[in-house]
């Protein structure tokens, strides 16, 4: 329930300032309007007040944290629980369409996988012990899998997996790859589209009965963004992405929260396509009605004529939200969710998007690390110098020990909050911190044996709690200065959370939350740590 600080509902409505810019705002029963961080707005002074507060339920502290993106046609306004970083309601008001709203809301079970969609789009998940999705509504259907996690019936077409884990059959509908499992062709509805790639893997021509495409990838950038389709370019930049077509016109792609394409706007800025999606990706309406997209689907990527999209390192089905093929990436412990690998975004597609195709925590930890072992060898190397007991074991120690905090800050947060609140989040991160200092110490001595003196550190309770608590402290603050937005999408760059070292400079409140977290804790915990390490470990 969307609340003002009375407890009475709120509706969305808008305005506009005088030169026709449009904002969004809300009205309470009362006729008090708030904008979208819940500032109280007098549309007689044009003055705004206080913000109030937005609760996702009224007997719970957990507060709804906005997000907004604002285009000349659409005002998109995301809400996600401050603990889990999930969407709860979504609002939507489309200017070119006239006065509307498209409100959606959200369910989640306690293992934060998405389980109700209400609004213009229901439907409903229930999932096995595996997190496969067993039943949906909207459309119905029951799905059974097989030990390996892959689907094998929908209840009404039967799916076949070869040996090399990729499917082959999906009733009438037929698939072929190659030795390195990329799509080569698709029969889907007795039309057939071939595949080639080029020599960075990435889809280089399509062809079907309309004749052959050819693309073009800046693979400088990961996930690679599309540059070219034949003729029609790709424009992408921080402001609105435009196609411009070998006519010379150009069409305007307005996006979702998520990145995906809800409409099209020709030259004139009349909308010519208009799309809604189901929670996996899938077409549910479409203006007109045999509307297509013209390049980019959902979440902002390539929509293939045979309905898949193609993901990069993967082809994705949004009808029944899997992949045709493994993830190569086998998963970790700490998030079984990864573990299946045909899943798609940990079963929370409105939160988790995933462009590579791979697992959507991997990259964010790998990230992390990087980010996490340079601040502690940087922060060992000020130290040693002016102690003057540098050690190559010292660096690489310090080094290890800010990887393992750094890649799992990024997700504690989330993972936390999925699992129990902030002490599940402390506790993450004190194992973190603690777990950090251990493997830091066996990489210290392990080297320093090597390089010499002989490492004869030994293990200090007093500093694993001191690097457990400063990855606590660090990782609480760093959430307070730059909480996670939890929308992974390179196309938005407004909720943009970075996948790799190539990613990981561009702007965005998710590479700013992945340094809060990251960085306070890894600066926290080494500085106090490395106190307590020279001190005790000489």
């Amino acid at each position: 329930m969307i609340s003002d600080a009375a407890a009475e509902p709120v509706s969305l409505a808008a305005s506009a300032t005088a030169d026709g810019h449009m904002f969004v705002v809300w009205q309470d029963a009362r006729g008090t309007s708030y904008d979208i961080w819940g500032t109280e707005y007098d549309p007689a002074t044009g003055s705004w007040s206080t913000p109030i507060r937005i609760d996702d339920d009224p007997a719970s502290s957990a507060q709804l944290r906005p997000t907004v993106a604002v285009s000349a046609t659409e005002v998109a306004a995301a809400w996600r629980d401050s603990r889990t970083g999930n969407p709860d309601i979504r609002a939507r008001l489309r200017a070119t369409q006239g006065p509307g709203v498209d409100q959606f809301t959200y369910a989640y079970d306690g293992l934060n996988r998405l389980t109700t969609v209400s609004g213009p789009v229901a439907e409903s998940f229930t999932f096995d012990a595996a997190t496969n999705v067993a039943t949906r509504t909207g459309p119905a259907a029951t799905y059974s899998h097989d030990q390996a996690n892959r689907v094998t019936s929908d209840g009404s077409r039967t799916f076949t997996w070869d040996g090399a884990d990729r499917l082959v059959q999906r009733g009438p509908d037929t698939f072929a790859y190659d030795a390195l499992s990329r799509l080569t062709s698709a029969t889907v509805a007795g039309a057939t589209t071939s595949y080639t790639y080029d020599g960075d893997g990435l889809l280089a021509t399509r062809t079907d009965a309309s004749g052959p495409t050819t693309f073009v990838w800046d693979s400088s950038v990961a996930p690679a963004p599309l540059l070219e389709a034949d003729t029609d370019r790709v424009i992408h930049g921080l402001g609105p992405l435009y196609l411009a077509r070998a006519d010379g016109s150009t069409t305007r792609l307005v996006r979702d929260a998520l990145g995906s394409v809800r409409g099209e706007l020709n030259d004139l800025g009349v909308v010519t396509k208009a799309f809604r999606y189901a929670a996996y990706g899938a077409i549910t309406d479409r203006t007109p009605l045999d509307a297509a997209p013209t390049l980019l689907g959902f979440t902002g990527e390539l929509a293939d004529p045979s309905g898949l999209t193609y993901l990069r390192a993967r082809w994705y089905d949004p009808r029944t939200g899997r992949f045709l093929s493994r993830d190569p990436f086998n998963g970790t412990v700490e998030h079984p969710a990864s573990q299946n690998l045909y899943a798609y975004g940990h079963a929370n597609p409105a939160r988790f998007t995933d462009p590579t195709g791979n697992c959507p925590f991997c990259l964010i930890m790998a990230v992390g690390g990087v980010a996490g072992a340079t601040v502690n060898a940087s922060v060992y190397l000020l130290a040693s110098k002016q102690s003057g007991d540098f050690t190559w074991g010292g660096l690489a120690g310090a080094a290890a020990t800010g990887a393992v905090i750094g890649a799992i800050a990024p997700v504690a947060g989330p993972a936390g909050g999925s699992f129990g609140g902030a002490l599940a989040t402390a506790t993450l991160n004190a194992l973190a911190g603690a777990g950090g200092y251990t493997v830091g110490l066996y990489a210290a001595n392990a080297v320093d044996s090597v390089t010499g003196p002989p490492g004869t550190r030994t293990f200090s309770a007093e500093a694993a709690l001191l690097h457990a608590a400063g990855s606590v402290f660090g990782g609480a603050l760093g959430d307070k200065v730059s909480p996670m937005v939890g929308v992974h999408t390179l196309r938005q760059l407004r909720l943009f959370a970075p996948r790799t070292w190539a990613g990981f400079m561009r702007s965005g409140p998710n590479m700013q939350a992945l340094e809060g977290s990251a960085l306070v804790g890894a600066l926290y915990s080494s500085g106090i740590g490395l106190l307590a390490h020279q001190g005790n470990q000489k």
